[in-house]
């Protein structure tokens, strides 16, 4: 692939494990001794590896010898179910089951802000100009957060109250989607604006969940969605193309695991694809053949979380 990729996985057997890809190994254990680890994010220098847990968010230094966490970020009173960082790294945010969302120093465990939603929040992301956060939460609603007025934007429920599961905004910033429990996705552009939210479509992604869904980096992105019957599902999303859902072309169906997929992540070339399950391993994917290049091995129950870090070569 021309470039170095280191991968973190992380799950219920409460370790994070760094593989470095070329060598399809592990070479780096780090301890999160508290709780099962529900997500993973590298910041933008790759220097930091940020994690979120049960009943708090860490940080780590990936470059550091140590297996503990540099800062622990204790603000939370429930699961944090999301965890990212800003596009220039300088903050990390969260999202948890005490209904809040939370802006965080990366230097210093100290909060910087907070957001109450009505119920737990699940997912979150942040436009790739570092202005807006947008958290799916428990009650159906995809709320967005003006980081720099530190206020309440916008809100919007689709048709369905069903909760909102999985987020995710295409790296141009031009499409936002939120995918519920009942295994719908619904896609709104915001290519005029990072808060218009013009509908696209409502995409049945599912008969049941999508646990986590992903963008690659295409000027017409692909789709990824995590599966509960162990596969992942990938989408074409033209937003001049697409009128109704028929009109979202399947581009594969990855059937690579036994048990539920619970992340994915794509590579920077869009052409190969990271996903972890329950069944204990990660692998890497040849979206295009559906050729599993490697499967990553060693954790000792479920993998939750995944996150990729990629250095040229």
């Amino acid at each position: 692939m021309g470039r170095n990729i280191v991968l973190a996985t992380a799950g219920y057997d409460r370790s994070i494990r760094l593989w470095d890809c070329n060598a399809e190994s592990t070479y780096r254990t780090l301890h999160f001794p508290e709780s099962q680890v529900n997500d993973l994010c590298f910041s933008s220098d790759n220097e930091l590896l940020i994690v979120g847990g049960f009943p708090r968010a860490a940080v780590f230094n990936v470059s550091s010898s140590t297996p503990n966490p540099t800062y622990v970020f204790d603000d939370h009173r429930g699961n944090v179910t999301a965890v990212g960082c800003d596009p220039e790294g300088k903050w990390m945010y969260s999202c948890a089951d005490d209904r809040t969302v939370k802006l965080w120093n990366t230097k210093s465990p100290q909060a910087l802000a907070s957001f109450k939603h009505s119920s737990p929040v699940n997912c979150i992301a942040i436009h790739p100009n570092g202005n807006f956060l947008y958290a799916g939460d428990q009650d159906g609603f995809v709320k967005v957060w003006d980081i720099t007025a530190s206020k309440l934007a916008k809100e919007v429920q689709p048709q369905s109250v069903e909760s909102i599961e999985a987020i995710a905004i295409s790296h141009d910033g031009n499409i936002i989607v939120g995918s519920n429990f009942a295994g719908a996705s619904y896609f709104w552009s915001l290519e005029n604006d990072p808060i218009a939210f013009d509908p696209i479509c409502r995409n049945q992604t599912h008969h049941r969940h999508v646990l986590k869904v992903a963008f690659d980096y295409l000027d017409e992105p692909k789709f990824a969605a995590a599966l509960t019957d162990g596969t992942v599902k990938i989408l074409k999303v033209d937003i001049g193309k697409i009128e109704t859902e028929s009109d979202m072309p399947t581009v594969g169906i990855l059937d690579n695991h036994t048990r539920w997929v619970w992340d994915v992540a794509f590579t920077s070339d869009s052409e190969h694809l990271f996903t972890a399950s329950s069944d204990m391993t990660a692998v890497l994917v040849h979206i295009e053949s559906g050729k599993v290049l490697t499967t990553f091995e060693g954790h000792q129950k479920a993998i939750t979380c995944l996150a990729i870090a990629e250095v040229q070569s």
